[in-house]
């Protein structure tokens, strides 16, 4: 590979062991060794013959063979003891001890130089002739020589995986690491280590919510009301959910106090089933079909509008009492069942987010928005800009990073998001700009919720009310897929069929409407045993089964009217598998 730079040329020459290129010169370091041994030897046995001719006279008849084994003999056997003789038997120890340390530092030093051949050829192979490695603790440091250019390009991307093959006895295949300038000298490729113990109550704040811990501030606490809008984005597996959830029971734990949570709204438009379980809670909603989203707008832009003009009034800049927190979970799926509303429906739906995330924040309305990618195809580019703090977890795609977070930024972190562990994210608002590890949580955590606030306990779960009729013609707006909902047939047969605990649902607590809406339900699994569509059949009993959780629960979301227009669905389903041709 030839240099790059004519400066990097007259700056790294060829050495005595080693080219510029790192190449080691075997025949040279051959040559330097028979030197460094024979030569010794050679100067010993001149020594020796000086010893004779000094102790005999210059008499050349003693110089034999034997006599100088003899002395060499007895110079080794008693080497030691040089030292307290005369003159010359004291050159013999000291020449002896300086040659033996000679040896020793000439072989280090050779060790040393054939080493650094090893760095400077691993260098070469990466471009970077015109850097010095020094090796660190936690990581690599390249530093530029004199008279190069820091090259940032050299550390990203795929390059700096392949700083990462080359330098693989360094660096473990599941180690994550920063690239960070060093003294604008070089860079500095560090050893991420961000430990966070699981999420505990003693991480509880009154009017805060807990982050995680970063890189560079350590653990991060942003008070409620300082909150602005937030996208989350992160790929299947990233953490996502257990992130949300860590949010969410922050929110429940402050709600209806000081500096805290007036309201939070939970939007799942998959049936709910990720967040029925908070719905216990005094001032929790969960949103569940996307009517429901469409009623929660307009109620939401009321509020706001009532708010305003109280801040008006009190010449509030910003809202000073609780808030309000909508968090909205896979953005994507509500531009995948909005068209199930009416087109102007549609259109009022979206305008009233566009408005909301614009102008909600001041009015201590405030959005949190996830989903697995923000792509225009995804999220509407107006809505994204309005989302100002950016969490971006683990994501593959390049274009898909750099849409959440401008590509300076990526750069100034040197992280690399595709090699994110689970519940790593970077942390993009206006005062922050880090890389963040988010705590573990339980998914049964909200019990010491409830210990902790009996007070917003309630026997009836609430999920979002709307006027709205339902969808007669479709029913895939509450429909939940299979990954969510998985069971098979037989077992939902055994739970509809068997009733092994029939008092349950008939007992006197229970009002006729609701009798009536059991019984509706009962006969609408009995008519799916009818439908030939497996795939049908499977979407329609998992609506079923989410109806009877619910009514279980003692939760009627579903009037009297819906279940009659579902069971008018589900025959007219049977009726038309019944009168299509039959394949021969």
């Amino acid at each position: 590979m030839a240099l790059k730079t004519e400066k990097t040329q007259k700056l790294i020459k060829g050495k005595r062991y080693y080219t510029e290129f790192g190449k080691i010169k075997y025949w040279n370091i051959i040559n330097d060794l028979v030197l460094v041994i024979v030569l010794p030897i050679f100067l010993f046995v001149l020594l020796e013959v000086i010893f004779f001719m000094l102790n005999f006279g210059y008499d050349f008849s003693y110089l034999k063979i034997d006599n100088f084994i003899i002395l060499t003999q007895n110079i080794l056997k008693n080497f030691w003891d040089l030292k307290n003789g005369d003159v010359f038997e004291k050159v013999f120890f000291y020449y002896i001890t300086g040659v033996f340390t000679f040896l020793v530092l000439f072989f280090v030093y050779l060790i040393y130089q054939i080493k650094k051949a090893n760095i400077l050829s691993k260098l070469s192979s990466l471009g970077l002739e015109g850097y010095k490695l020094k090796k660190r603790k936690d990581g690599l440091l390249f530093i530029v020589r004199r008279g190069e250019e820091l090259d940032l390009k050299k550390f990203q991307d795929e390059n700096l995986e392949n700083i990462r093959q080359v330098f693989n006895k360094f660096f473990k295949e599941d180690d994550e690491i920063v690239v960070e300038r060093y003294k604008n000298r070089g860079f500095y490729l560090k050893k991420v280590k961000l430990q966070v113990p699981n999420f505990s109550f003693k991480m509880l704040k009154k009017g805060k919510v807990y982050f995680g811990k970063g890189l560079k501030n350590g653990d991060i606490y942003l008070k409620i009301g300082d909150l602005t809008h937030f996208l989350i984005v992160g790929q299947s597996g990233a953490g996502k959910s257990v992130f949300q959830n860590l949010l969410i029971n922050q929110f429940i734990y402050n709600l209806q106090t000081e500096n805290g949570v007036q309201e939070l709204y939970l939007v799942d438009l998959k049936g709910g089933v990720e967040f029925l379980q908070y719905s216990r809670f005094k001032g929790v909603n969960v949103v569940t079909d996307v009517p429901q989203l469409l009623q929660l707008s307009r109620d939401l832009i009321v509020l706001m509008d009532e708010r305003y003009q109280e801040m008006i009034k009190k010449g509030w800049k910003n809202w000073r009492g609780g808030q309000i927190v909508v968090l909205i979970d896979e953005y994507a799926s509500i531009n995948d069942q909005a068209g199930l509303l009416e087109k102007d429906e549609e259109k009022e739906l979206k305008n009233n987010l566009r408005t909301l995330l614009a102008k909600s924040r001041a009015a201590g309305i405030k959005f949190i928005v996830a989903t697995q990618k923000a792509t225009s195809d995804s999220i509407d580019t107006t809505l994204r800009e309005n989302l100002q703090s950016k969490i971006l977890m683990r994501t593959i795609s390049k274009d898909a990073q750099r849409v959440v977070i401008p590509k300076e930024q990526l750069e100034e972190l040197g992280v690399e998001p595709a090699r994110f562990t689970k519940g790593r994210f970077v942390l993009f608002s206006e005062k922050i700009l880090d890389l963040v590890q988010s705590p573990f949580i339980r998914e049964d955590f909200y019990k010491e919720i409830e210990k902790l606030r009996k007070d917003l306990l309630q026997t009836d779960n609430r999920i979002y009310k709307t006027d709205n009729d339902f969808l007669q013609n479709n029913l895939s707006c509450c429909e939940v897929e299979a990954q969510d909902l998985v069971f098979s047939d037989g077992e939902i047969e055994r739970g509809e069929d068997k009733n092994e605990n029939p008092g349950a649902e008939t007992s006197n607590n229970k009002l006729p409407q609701q009798e009536e809406a059991i019984k509706l339900r009962k006969e609408m699994y009995k008519l799916t045993s009818r439908i030939v569509d497996k795939e049908k059949r499977k979407n329609i009993r998992a609506l079923i089964r989410k109806i009877k959780e619910e009514q279980e629960q003692g939760i009627f979301s579903y009037s009297l009217n819906d279940l009659k227009a579902m069971k008018e669905v589900i025959e007219s389903e049977i009726n038309a598998e019944a009168e299509r041709p039959k394949a021969k």
